[in-house]
């Protein structure tokens, strides 16, 4: 049982450095480290899923019981990574909320606004496809003001 929990640390660490290596192209554009770890966080999280993942033959999970500290290790891993990320992007937010009252407050506007539209459109008589569409351009136009507002 102590190999697989070798093996885990070791998936574990392989993915992290895949993470970094495939995040590194983006410190070419000068941004912060906590953004920079937060998207190495998301692709090690990507990458300890793939590799730690079971595998499904003939319609049966794959793996046997010797691999229960390995799937643990993983399971930990991938929690640790998304609370972390979770972590800095509040860290984030609330900096930017510190430091950009005004837009913050615009941001904010419309997204209470947004998540009211959303409320009007789910209990409205409209198709489950017209429902799902425009919910879509809804967070969309989300996405998109935030991205200006940040910008």
């Amino acid at each position: 049982m102590i190999i697989f929990n070798w093996l885990g640390i070791g998936i574990i660490l392989v993915s992290w450095i895949i993470g970094y290596v495939l995040a590194s192209p983006l410190l070419l554009f000068h941004i912060s480290d906590d953004i920079y770890t937060i998207v190495a966080s998301g692709i090690a999280v990507i990458a300890m899923t793939i590799i730690d993942a079971p595998q499904w033959q003939n319609d049966k999970k794959g793996g046997a019981i010797f691999f229960i500290p390995l799937y643990i290790w993983g399971i930990l891993a991938i929690i640790g990574a998304l609370l972390y990320g979770a972590w800095q992007i509040l860290v984030i937010l609330y900096q930017f909320v510190i430091n950009n009252w005004g837009l913050a407050i615009v941001g904010g506007i419309v997204f209470a606004f947004s998540m009211i539209l959303l409320k009007v459109v789910a209990n409205s008589d409209a198709s489950t496809q017209s429902k799902k569409q425009i919910s879509i351009y809804i967070w969309g136009v989300v996405a998109l003001t935030f991205v200006a507002v940040i910008g």
